[in-house]
């Protein structure tokens, strides 16, 4: 019989978010207006300042009109002529791990709607993940709950790694995405356990936006550690730790394509060449440990940074 390994909790610590762009927030934006219309830029033809305001309003003019319509270089952008509107850039990140501590057996899914024993612990507006024959080859998916009937939970749209989940009812299971904390639970050699962690993201750029993640050290308890997935698979009975993204389109990380080891240096986990809105991916966990791996408390903190891409 295999060693076990008691409860291995894997750590997810605050979001660190680098936003390279400039927010400012605007009191009132004044604009002339009647019944029938409003104008809400005006054109300055000369000396215009860019922004003028008073105790009650404030004017984004333009100087002069050369070359109306927008020119760029690689350190500026300029916006000429009568003035272009403006939009502020917003980036927002929402990070919901798996909760292992509840979870409720699948057993068919029609369109959107999942067919459970029970859905009492589900409520709209939830976050929640669907897994398909859990294990190393699992088929996975998220959503938002939009109602529930006493044995039905309807999502808005099932996120998924380009796969749709099955669901017969064997090995399918539904659980929440909450909290800042998963775990593996008890591990015994001879199996592959997997975890998810999923994430929102809207980044409202022209060139869309990048996550990466990356970790404060090994899977470790004490001196001890798990080693890294080095060959692509993580396999039952190897020790072995590493992960794979469901967005198949990265091109600086093997996340799309291998289980991928995390290491000390960010790696790209999802990245979007476009402005989006309320954008859903996830990374699936995988762990394997062997007879020799020792008994413990495994646990380490992962890092997930999302930038704007310009």
């Amino acid at each position: 019989m295999g060693q076990k390994l008691h409860s291995l909790p894997i750590l997810l610590v605050a979001l660190v978010g680098q936003i390279f762009c400039s927010f400012l927030p605007l009191p009132t934006i004044a604009a002339m207006s009647s019944t029938s219309y409003e104008i809400k830029w005006d054109t300055i033809s000369n000396g215009g300042c860019d922004a003028g305001s008073s105790a009650s309003y404030r004017l984004h003019d333009t100087v002069g009109n050369p070359a109306i319509g927008r020119s760029d270089s690689a350190s500026y952008g300029l916006l000429a002529g009568y003035r272009q509107g403006e939009t502020t850039e917003v980036l927002s990140f929402d990070v919901r791990p798996q909760f292992m501590g509840f979870n409720v057996i699948a057993t068919a899914k029609v369109g959107n709607t999942i067919t459970v024993g029970s859905a009492s612990a589900f409520s709209v507006g939830g976050y929640v993940l669907i897994v398909q024959d859990q294990g190393a080859s699992q088929v996975s998916g998220f959503g938002v709950v939009t109602a529930t009937t006493a044995t039905t939970v309807t999502f808005d749209s099932i996120a998924d790694n380009g796969t749709a989940p099955v669901i017969d009812g064997t090995n399918d299971y539904l659980y929440a995405l909450a909290g800042a904390i998963t775990t593996f639970g008890a591990v015994e050699s001879g199996a592959v356990y997997t975890t998810v962690i999923a994430w929102e993201t809207t980044a409202d750029f022209d060139g869309g936006y990048t996550v990466q993640v990356y970790e404060d050290g090994d899977l470790r308890d004490g001196a001890e550690t798990i080693s890294d997935v080095a060959d692509g698979t993580v396999t039952a009975s190897s020790e072995e730790y590493g992960a794979r993204a469901s967005d198949l389109t990265l091109a600086t990380s093997t996340f799309d394509t291998q289980d991928t080891a995390i290491t000390g240096t960010p790696q790209a986990i999802s990245t979007i060449a476009d402005r989006v809105y309320d954008d859903r991916y996830f990374m699936t966990l995988k762990l394997s440990t062997s007879t020799a791996t020792e008994d413990g408390n495994y646990q380490h903190e992962l890092i997930y940074i999302v930038t704007g891409n310009y």
